[in-house]
């Protein structure tokens, strides 16, 4: 058995074949001769576009990253410039805070020696007023006991309620 016969008996004719082989290579020429250089010049302008496309997003990805580092170095100088400032004003605020309670400090001994200055004033005035009431106070015994020349029983007694008398004035 020929392969034509096999062929034959399956439904292939050889003239279909050739007359199917010669329109296919007659529309191939004609494509290839009228429209393969227009779809390759088509297909060249889209891949171009496509490449340009590609560029263009790796660009814009490397000025993104680009921008990104720009922003973060900012935002890190921004930091640093406020932790500056910040540390400044702590700095600042505690030389205040400082010479404040320093001014305080010699506002309170000021005020205690003044305070000590007048209590010694004061002292010296009581001890100075409990000089002449004493003396006041014995003049005035010695010219009751002189004016009344009574017995030393009463002279005593008129001693001990002067005594008496000067120990109430002493306390009040």
């Amino acid at each position: 058995m020929d392969i034509l016969e096999i062929l034959g008996r399956i439904g292939f004719d050889w003239r279909v074949f050739v007359f199917n082989l010669f329109n296919f290579l007659v529309i191939a020429l004609l494509v290839r001769r009228f429209f393969f250089k227009k779809i390759m010049e088509t297909i060249a302008e889209r891949q171009r576009l496509i490449n340009e496309g590609l560029q263009n997003a790796e660009m814009a990805k490397a000025e993104l990253a680009s921008s990104q580092r720009k922003g973060e170095e900012i935002i890190q100088q921004a930091k640093s410039e406020g932790n500056t400032l910040v540390k400044d004003s702590v700095t600042r605020a505690e030389a205040a805070a400082l010479q404040i309670h320093s001014e305080a400090e010699a506002k309170a001994v000021q005020t205690h020696e003044r305070a000590k200055q007048q209590a010694v004033q004061e002292r010296g005035q009581m001890f100075s007023d409990f000089k002449k009431e004493a003396a006041d106070l014995v003049v005035l015994a010695t010219e009751k006991l002189l004016n009344k020349k009574s017995s030393s029983k009463a002279q005593t007694e008129d001693v001990e309620s002067l005594i008496q008398s000067m120990e109430l004035k002493k306390t009040v």
